[in-house]
């Protein structure tokens, strides 16, 4: 483990997709980015379209990221399309 890594890399029960960008330097900068883009809209947001927009995040995780398990290319890929489609939100 690094200095770098957020808390939430210490979950006894990551998946295989959180073990890979706990395990990634480069996925962990995504990460984070994305984070933070998500965290930023959020703030900004109605309560009503911050849920759905959390709904919308989690479907992401489940359907999108995990899928991608153990594959780094695959991570990297799925975590800068979010990451665009974040930054490309409509407001």
């Amino acid at each position: 483990t690094t200095a770098s890594q957020p808390g939430w890399c210490q979950d006894p029960n990551l998946s295989q997709a959180e073990l890979r960008v706990c395990g990634t330097p480069g996925l962990l900068v995504l990460d984070k980015q994305l984070g933070d883009i998500y965290d930023g809209i959020k703030r900004k947001l109605s309560s009503e379209k911050a849920q759905a927009l959390s709904t919308d995040e989690n479907k992401w995780l489940t359907n999108t990221r995990n899928p991608c398990a153990q594959d780094e290319d695959c991570l990297g890929r799925v975590y800068r399309e979010r990451i665009t489609y974040l930054t490309n939100m409509p407001k």
